[in-house]
């Protein structure tokens, strides 16, 4: 077949109209756009190949991160236990700066996965029963850590009477519920956050609200794209990589959701996080309300 190049020097003349056999100057025209379309297709199939490789390359080397990282964790807190029955004060605030840093790596390694699989299309849902009360306090257990470095108190508001069973997606409606507690953790110091959870309709909402620095307006909007943190500035103080409402965002979508954020400087900031689930009441199953004020 004819190159790119021929093609074009071949069809520069014009086309006479009043010729009855124009066939023969059309033909170049569909050659070209047949050889742009199988170059497409070349370039399609290798971007796919490459963002396949991209995603084996991740998760390969995620696996080869957190074993040791895990292995850290626990030897960590046996001696971080063993120094506490000992009464080595000195000792166990080492032991919890070494958890500190090795649950904030696991956790970066956790979102850099999360991410290539959501751009891999690889994210699947696992709908299941679940306990809203369980799994809040499962979330809040994730983030005690770091809120107890900053002095930081919860408070919980669970309307567990609306809730009954409930059916989604447990560990990514967890996923959420931890990176939006994270986020307020991480910007709030000696402050309050504040979840509250309640039914609509067939929808889960949940509000996050922290007493942190805020968020400036002009942030408001790219906030959940990846690699963006809410304060940017050389001087920041907050760690991460800037994936965790990135990923958020995602999983509210897969749930059949949204969510959505508030917020001033100074001023702390509450975001919205609004998913489907089906409830599920059993006919003799009594549930108890859910609201204390935790001490971080």
């Amino acid at each position: 077949p004819p190159s790119a190049a021929n093609v074009i020097c071949r069809i520069e003349n014009p086309v006479d109209h009043e010729c009855p056999n124009q066939g023969g100057l059309l033909r170049p025209l569909r050659e070209s756009s047949d050889l742009f379309r199988v170059s497409l297709e070349e370039a399609r199939r290798a971007a796919e190949e490459a963002s396949a490789a991209k995603t084996r390359f991740i998760a390969n080397m995620s696996h080869e991160l957190r074993t040791p990282l895990n292995a850290i964790i626990g030897y960590s807190e046996i001696m971080r236990e063993g120094a506490e029955d000992a009464a080595r004060s000195e000792d166990v605030a080492d032991h919890d700066r070494i958890l500190r840093a090795a649950r904030h790596l696991l956790r970066m390694i956790n979102e850099i996965l999360d991410l290539s699989k959501i751009e891999a299309g690889r994210v699947q849902l696992d709908v299941e029963t679940y306990d809203v009360g369980e799994l809040v306090e499962a979330a809040i257990d994730a983030v005690r850590p770091q809120a107890e470095a900053n002095g930081n108190a919860f408070a919980i508001d669970i309307a567990c009477e609306q809730m009954g069973v409930t059916r989604t997606d447990t560990l990514k409606l967890h996923q959420c519920l931890v990176n939006l507690l994270a986020n307020a953790v991480k910007f709030t110091k000696a402050g309050l956050i504040s979840l509250r959870a309640r039914r609509a309709g067939q929808n889960l909402v949940f509000e996050v609200r922290d007493t942190g620095i805020g968020i400036a307006a002009k942030k408001l909007d790219e906030l959940f794209q990846p690699f963006v943190q809410a304060d940017s500035s050389e001087t920041r103080s907050a760690d991460g990589a800037g994936l965790g409402l990135a990923i958020t965002r995602t999983f509210a979508h897969l749930l059949g959701g949204d969510v959505t954020v508030e917020s001033a400087p100074g001023q702390g900031s509450t975001f919205r996080l609004v998913v489907a689930a089906e409830l599920h009441v059993a006919e003799d199953e009594g549930v108890s309300p859910f609201n204390m004020m935790l001490r971080a």
